[in-house]
């Protein structure tokens, strides 16, 4: 998909954002605020850097995006930026849709592929065949202005087009790309797509759910007013030191606790229970609204229906093992080897716990909220 003297520039979406563009790497994001300034500003480096890596040859893709995911799940106490990212590889794309940004690859067949569009999950993927168009936008619609172009640099915008605009062939499917690993400290291998069936019916979407009211807790603020974990020595939003302030307890709403990135490189921001699962829309807990259902599933069939519950208790992140056949592991941070939890005891998550789920699903716990 390198650009041809008779091939279209990226054209931007205007709007309220960021779109940037250099030597085959994208980037939409949201407009940087006080909070996330430093990661937008991160995200525009990691792009240049990359681009500037390149040299002659094409900049690998797949490295920007391994630096895009560790930026964009870092802060923002738990949340994650609503960006896009995408770069190209030797035969396609790497991808990144984060905090509802949404990412449409169409190859010159006219199959679609689509991936974002959740704004509690990030996920990141390589499209590994030719590409004939990029679309990748924030919320909103419109459409390109043809007489728009952007070779290079950084431009206002809610998002981008870039290529042709093929014919969509009548199929029931979406290609939807191989996960990426979740280790981004290494080059990203170059992964074959698999074909995911569409309800042909027009089932609901489980991603479109109406977002679930903070509870309240007791906690402070900073003296840049983040509400933080009372016992928390640094803010978990701008980093500023808490140890010598003057701190007032009140109630709040509650700031998501931190993210769980799992094994197939999807990123779930925490905000409200995750009730995990082969089956976890069967639950009592997801009907009634108390936990999301987050699907999970193993070649073994080794994962129960209602297997895990992580569960936010206050400040704290728990995980318990709802009665599952084949067991719950959890590796600590610094551990070695895994270690079972009982069925239904709470297990309190330290930041870097690995959670194993039967017996080769695995999930991480990450969070800038030390106490």
């Amino acid at each position: 998909m390198t650009p041809k003297p008779d091939e279209p520039d990226t054209q931007p979406l205007p709007g309220d954002g960021l779109v940037a563009h250099e030597r085959g790497l994208w980037l939409v994001c949201a407009a940087p605020d006080r909070d996330s300034g430093p990661l937008v500003d991160r995200l525009l480096e990691a792009l240049a850097d990359t681009a500037r890596a390149g040299r002659d040859a094409a900049p690998d893709g797949s490295l920007l995006i391994s630096k895009s995911v560790r930026i964009v799940t870092s802060q923002l106490g738990g949340r994650l930026l609503p960006c896009a990212v995408a770069g190209q590889v030797e035969h396609g794309l790497a991808v990144l849709a984060s905090g509802g940004a949404r990412v449409r690859v169409v190859t010159p067949g006219g199959e679609e592929i689509r991936l974002g569009e959740d704004p509690q999950t990030s996920i990141h993927r390589i499209i590994n065949e030719p590409v004939a168009r990029l679309e990748m936008m924030l919320d909103g619609d419109g459409e390109a202005d043809a007489r728009l172009r952007l070779g290079s640099g950084i431009v206002r915008g809610r998002g981008l087009v870039y290529g042709t605009v093929p014919e969509i062939r009548p199929v029931r499917s979406v290609r939807v790309a191989q996960a990426l690993p979740t280790m981004v400290d290494q080059p990203l291998p170059e992964q074959k797509a698999i074909l995911v069936q569409r309800n042909p019916f027009g089932a609901e979407d489980p991603h479109e759910r109406p977002a679930a009211e903070a509870p309240m807790v007791l906690g402070v603020n900073c003296k840049n007013g983040h509400f933080n974990d009372p016992r928390t020595p640094y803010c978990a939003i701008c980093g500023i030191s808490m140890v010598q302030m003057t701190l007032s307890l009140f109630r709040g709403p509650r700031p998501p606790l931190g993210v769980l990135f799992l094994d197939d490189g999807v990123t779930i921001s925490l905000d409200a229970d995750q009730l995990i699962g082969r089956e976890p829309e069967q639950s009592r807990d997801v009907s009634e609204g108390r936990a999301r259902p987050l699907r999970l599933t193993d070649q073994q069939g080794s994962i129960s229906r209602r297997h895990v519950l992580v569960t936010l208790d206050e400040w704290q992140v728990k995980a318990i093992d709802l009665g599952s056949v084949n067991g719950t592991d959890i590796r600590p941070p610094g551990a070695q080897d895994f270690q079972p939890i009982g069925q239904d005891s709470p297990v309190v998550l330290e930041a870097g716990t690995t959670v194993r789920v039967g017996r080769s699903r695995t999930f991480r716990f990450e969070s800038n909220r030390k106490v």
